[in-house]
């Protein structure tokens, strides 16, 4: 059965079977879930949506957003996203620079 998927520049969103791992995230004081915020630019891939949780493994280096309803991700560059119930697994996009492997940045 193929996964729904869903990529916002730099993240990648996977629908997913497993329970979320981690500590739930407060919103910011905009309201608002971060899934990412760009070190360069300032813009963030967020949800504005009140039906989810976002939940983040620092130890795993993982996220993942539970989605009660549906839930939009929004993001100043790109195309905003319906994310629809369920678990969706955050994959960062990672990049290889000079002997090591990090996490890409807008």
């Amino acid at each position: 059965m193929p996964q729904t998927q869903y990529r916002q520049g730099d993240i990648l969103f996977i629908k997913h079977q497993d329970k979320p791992s981690g500590e739930a995230v407060s919103r910011d004081n905009r309201n608002r879930l971060v899934v990412a915020e760009g070190e360069a630019t300032g813009h963030a891939h967020a949800i504005h949506t009140e039906t989810a949780t976002l939940y983040r493994d620092e130890v795993l280096n993982r996220a993942w957003v539970v989605v009660d309803d549906t839930a939009d991700v929004v993001h100043e560059e790109h195309d905003t996203i319906t994310l629809d119930s369920g678990i969706w697994m955050v994959v960062y996009q990672r990049q290889y620079v000079r002997g090591e492997v990090r996490r890409v940045l807008d």
